[in-house]
């Protein structure tokens, strides 16, 4: 007998600054119609990605000069025609001058074995957090050079302020759609290998005495995180502002080495407030998990989860109420978006409590044999909204946990924002300040919360330096003690001057 479980909707190895979004007036909750296949059903391949190429050209896509960058097949298997039809541009041709990782570029170039592969990992992420020479990492080096070409491309994609990365499903055997949830994102995993190497590189140009070429690596980072956030999924959310952190890393370590002018820091600041916004968390849901949500409904209502039900099983899955279990499905995605726009942390955690506490009725989804029983034992509307509210009650913990990744990236681009003004006003007066609020409004509008703690971060400027940090995520004043510190803590901190960053 099949178990009858949906497949997870979001790839459960989250990463970590989206400002929290303004209330939205009422509008009509979404509802997917459109548009539909040739059997008349609803296409939530088209539908998802018609929401997102809304606005976006081949000639405004940043994605374009990505896929330029990384070739037709950037994780292995070649792009799909379809990929490249809905994005509007021919297949780049095979042996072109794309982007290495650094894997295969120290095993097929350097020729290096498992020992000294991890090594070289070692130096990239020494490499990626601090001011270095060729001298110090010369294999790094020699991979920086070798993706010179690409990474002018990647820079030049990151100036654009379109991006559309199509979602494309791999047809069924017998000719039906693919799951949704199973388009693969091979564009998108290269994020991180392309954050590595501008990180990488802006702190190499940084070690040069060339900060501002250090500089423009740094924003590249940046917007590329912001740009990735946009995708259709909450895995590219994740994505997009993993990539972000690590450009934030790198900016902080630019200022230390730097030593801007005043003029000159707050030229940067200016350029960290003028970045690409990130695509709401909760708008994804509303659109992007909306359609996946339901595409696997669909899947599992004509199959079962593998496609393989029997003619019994089939039968039984006939039964059920589709528009029944489609409307619980919208009314969760209705709940989780709302949950996702709430502003005030507080109220969103027990938005959040509600959704955990349908989760907990959908522990064990039923097998379709159950399903058999239940529905042959007397009517299939009330066990058809039972069934799916134990379905999509499934991603309720899943979409608590991407909001706290967003809070923290949003509290590390607060931080970072902050330690910027701190930076100007110690240029201007030869110290830093005492209190933040002296920050206030030359330097800053206002500072900024504490995500987790609704009121400023702590400061603790000690002459020569300082200590910022947020609670983070427990809520807890830590004292600043962080993820790597033994113990470790969750606080959130930036230390000036920089303390020398611990080996992997």
């Amino acid at each position: 007998m099949h178990a009858f479980a949906v497949p997870p909707l979001l790839v459960l190895f989250l990463a970590g600054a989206e400002p929290a979004p303004a209330p939205r007036p009422a509008a009509a909750p979404t509802r997917v119609a459109g548009p539909l296949d040739a059997k008349g059903r609803v296409d939530y391949e088209g539908a998802v990605n018609r929401w997102l190429a809304d606005g976006v050209t081949p000639e405004n896509n940043a994605n374009v000069l990505l896929v330029a960058a990384l070739g037709p097949a950037p994780a292995g298997d070649a792009l799909s025609d379809e990929y490249f039809r809905r994005l509007g541009v021919s297949r780049p041709p095979a042996g072109g001058n794309y982007f290495v990782r650094l894997d295969r570029f120290g095993k097929e170039t350097l020729k290096l074995g498992e020992k000294e592969l991890a090594a070289l990992h070692e130096q990239q992420g020494r490499a990626s957090r601090r001011p270095w020479k060729a001298a110090d990492h010369p294999s790094v080096a020699a991979w920086l050079t070798a993706n010179e070409k690409p990474l002018a491309l990647v820079v030049e994609a990151t100036r654009r302020p379109g991006y559309y990365n199509p979602l494309v499903t791999r047809p069924e055997k017998d000719g039906e759609p693919g799951w949704l949830i199973g388009a693969l994102l091979p564009t998108v995993a290269r994020g991180w290998d392309l954050r590595d190497a501008l990180t990488a590189r802006a702190m190499l140009r940084a070690g040069e005495g060339k900060y501002d070429d250090a500089w423009a690596d740094v924003l590249a980072c940046h917007r590329l995180g912001r740009l990735l956030s946009r995708g259709g999924t909450l895995l590219e959310a994740l994505i997009g502002r993993a990539v972000d952190r690590g450009a934030a890393d790198a900016a902080l370590a630019w200022l230390a080495a730097a030593r801007p002018t005043g003029q000159q820091v707050r030229a940067r600041l200016n350029d960290l407030r003028e970045l690409p916004t990130f695509r709401p968390a909760a708008d994804i849901v509303d659109h992007g998990e909306r359609c996946t949500g339901l595409d696997s409904l669909a899947h599992i209502l004509r199959g079962g989860p593998d496609g393989t039900a029997t003619p019994a099983e089939r039968a039984a899955l006939e039964k059920l109420d589709r528009g029944e279990m489609e409307a619980v499905f919208d009314g969760w995605y209705d709940r989780a978006a709302g949950a996702l726009r709430l502003t005030d942390r507080a109220a969103r955690e027990v938005a959040f409590d509600r959704l955990d506490a349908e989760g907990r009725a959908g522990k064990r989804p039923p097998t379709v044999g159950e399903v058999v029983g239940l529905v042959t034992a007397g009517d299939a509307k009330p066990f058809s909204r039972k069934l799916a509210r134990v379905l999509a009650a499934m991603l309720a913990k899943d979409v608590r946990r991407v909001q706290e990744k967003v809070d923290l990236a949003e509290q590390v681009g607060r931080n970072l924002e902050v330690a910027f003004a701190l930076a100007a006003y110690r240029v201007d007066e030869g110290r830093y300040p005492g209190t933040l609020a002296d920050l206030a409004p030359r330097y800053l509008p206002a500072v900024p919360d504490d995500v987790f703690a609704g009121k400023p971060p702590a400061y603790r400027p000690d002459g020569t330096g300082y200590l910022l940090y947020s609670v983070g995520p427990d809520g807890r004043d830590g004292g600043g003690r962080g993820a790597d510190d033994d113990p470790p803590g969750d606080d959130l901190r930036v230390r000036m001057p920089l303390p020398a960053p611990k080996k992997n």
